[in-house]
């Protein structure tokens, strides 16, 4: 690819010119680049800024250099429609090149081609691609190739999310609708077994609340080339992760944090030595199960155990769950018979911590 975009940087007018930059435009869209991803190599050929806009679409500017960010056109850009009020459009300071108009009309219909296939949000890619960016085998020519595909320069900062959920009509949209808009334009996605992993080079929030359905787990932020650390941090906290829910009857949506590999600590062993058979027959995760297994109540306990071990106090607690603190008084008393230890005590607060922690890990192998 590299080669085709210093061939381009030296065309001249005519006809062959033309089908070169043809088949570049071509060769992206069936590459399946994101926004970002065609914008940024338009410009490298352009040799000036070009981006995106208009009502419905993230607005994105392209540098020469390859590299996006949010933004519209300066004053004076040309432009030319897609479609719902949406533009591309290149800026060129002096004189206009031999082959402005051609370029913007090949940019506008590989645009297009992307928008089309997912609203403009982030692209489902070729599994085979992200998989071998992620994968500590593959050789490193293979995934420094995969990263050209997919857009990423093999320097950028780059953050694997591994995602939970997303199977539905929606697909990731939930999960991508919260992070920052400028991360989202720059993310790829990809469908990898029964979980999702979504490579982002922009800033993601301090905390991240998966929404209803999810449980996400969030690597470290890594360099390109070092994708594997960071799936493999991301899928040892997604081990950790809860499932947001709606119908806990506690509050409209009970919300589950993205566990992020950075918060794990000393937990990250046991994400890394422990299997969910080398956990059965932990006597306190048999007591938990039996508690989650009571009839119209159960979900409920362990929701409240959960807040529990996180909250300051009781009250706090009750304050999380939306419940009067004398409600999750009579709930931590039961609780407490059936384990046979006191939660009040840091002690027993840490063992039934551990407790969860260890049955998450169970219940969640990958």
């Amino acid at each position: 690819m590299r080669g085709l975009v210093l061939r381009l940087a030296g065309l001249s007018a005519g006809a062959e010119g033309a089908m070169r930059l043809i088949g570049f435009f071509d060769t992206l869209v069936e590459q399946r680049l994101g926004l970002d991803g065609v914008l940024g190599m338009a410009a490298r050929v352009a040799e000036c800024p070009v981006g995106l806009a208009g009502p419905g679409a993230t607005g994105l500017t392209a540098r020469p250099d390859g590299r996006t960010r949010p933004g519209g056109p300066p004053a004076g850009a040309a432009v030319r429609e897609l479609r719902d009020g949406q533009y591309a459009w290149l800026a060129r300071a002096g004189a206009p090149q031999p082959f402005d108009t051609l370029l913007l009309e090949r940019l506008a219909l590989a645009c297009d081609a992307v928008l089309s296939r997912r609203g403009g949000e982030a692209v489902p890619l070729d599994p085979a691609l992200l998989e071998t960016v992620i994968s500590s085998t593959a050789p490193l020519p293979e995934r420094a190739r995969a990263l050209r595909l997919l857009g990423f320069a093999p320097s950028v900062p780059l953050t694997l999310l591994a995602v939970d959920g997303g199977r539905g009509p929606q697909g990731l949209a939930p999960v991508l609708d919260r992070l920052a808009p400028a991360s989202v334009s720059r993310s790829r996605t990809a469908a990898l077994g029964s979980v999702h992993a979504v490579a982002v080079t922009g800033p993601l929030p301090e905390r991240l609340l998966a929404p209803a359905g999810f449980r996400i787990g969030v690597g470290p932020e890594v360099t390109a080339s070092e994708a594997p650390r960071s799936w493999e941090g991301a899928v040892r906290a997604l081990r950790f992760a809860g499932t947001s829910r709606s119908d806990v009857g506690l509050a409209p949506v009970v919300e589950e944090p993205a566990i992020y590999h950075s918060s794990l600590g000393a937990f990250e062993v046991l994400a890394r030595e422990l299997s969910g058979p080398a956990i059965a027959g932990i006597g306190d995760l048999a007591v938990l199960d039996a508690l989650a297994a009571e009839p119209g109540s159960g979900t409920e306990l362990l929701t409240t155990l959960e807040v529990l071990v996180q909250a300051d106090s009781l009250r706090a607690a009750a304050r999380t769950l939306h419940l009067h603190h004398n409600s999750v008084a009579v709930r931590v008393a039961r609780a407490e018979a059936a384990l046979g230890y006191g939660l009040g005590e840091t002690v027993g607060r840490f063992r039934l911590a551990l407790a969860l922690a260890l049955r998450r890990l169970r219940d969640n192998p990958a």
